[in-house]
Formats: C-alpha cells, structure tokens, sequence
C-alpha cells in the first residue's frame, strides 16, 4: 500500500517467449470469470482511490495514476504504448533512477481505463 503514499510502483514481468507473461499480465483472453492480475490491481486501485475521494471531497485526493509500458530486447527499449518508438536509449535520472529516454506516459482515470489501455499495449507486443 505504499503507492498510496505517494512512491512508483512498477510491475515487472520477464522471461522468454511463450512463457506466460501475457497471460498472468490478462489472463485467458476472452474468459470473464478469470482475469490476470491487472484487473484485480486496477479495480483495487481505483477502488481506494475513491475511498480518498470520499475522505478529501476532490478527484483522488490530489493522486493521478499513469502507466508506461516497454520491452527490452537484444538491449534495445521498445515503447508498448508508442511501437513507433522502437528504439529508446537508457537514461539516468537524479530523480527517478535509470530511465528509458523518451518512453511515454498514458494518464488513466478509472480501471476500465487502464485495462483498455493495457490491451492496447498487449497487441502492440
């Protein structure tokens, strides 16, 4: 629950190809009764940030949920949710860590929202 403080948080799936990343990310494509993990987090997430709303009477309580998506492969980042951007260099911020140069931000505001997005980035994969 610390991202309700206020830190990032990132999840992280790896491994070769066919191993199941997309799929604990989903689910089963096209099975209402078993989801991935997104569905969960996003409802979650939402879900207590309308609690926040309730306790502080504004949007979120001043909270805005972003996601970024990318690939690494062969050393070179790959931008989920831009695929023109195929060919992103690593960074590193004072701030933030090491970075993807260039990797975009898509600004989301309620669950459906972000798994929308998120199956766009699944297609773009």
């Amino acid at each position: 629950m610390q991202w309700l403080d206020g830190y990032n948080v990132s999840i992280l799936t790896c491994g070769i190809s066919g191993s199941g990343k997309t799929h604990l990310l989903h689910g089963p494509i096209n099975n209402k009764k078993c989801s991935g993990i997104l569905d969960s987090i996003s409802s979650n997430l939402f879900s207590l940030l309308d609690k926040k709303v309730s306790e502080y009477g504004h949007t979120y309580g001043g909270y805005r949920v972003g996601i970024q998506s990318f690939e690494i492969y062969s050393e070179m980042g790959r931008d989920l949710l831009d695929p023109v951007r195929d060919a992103l260099d690593y960074g590193e911020s004072d701030v933030y860590g090491p970075t993807l140069n260039g990797l975009s931000t898509s600004w989301v505001t309620d669950a459906i929202d972000l798994n929308q997005k998120m199956l766009q980035v699944w297609k773009n994969d």
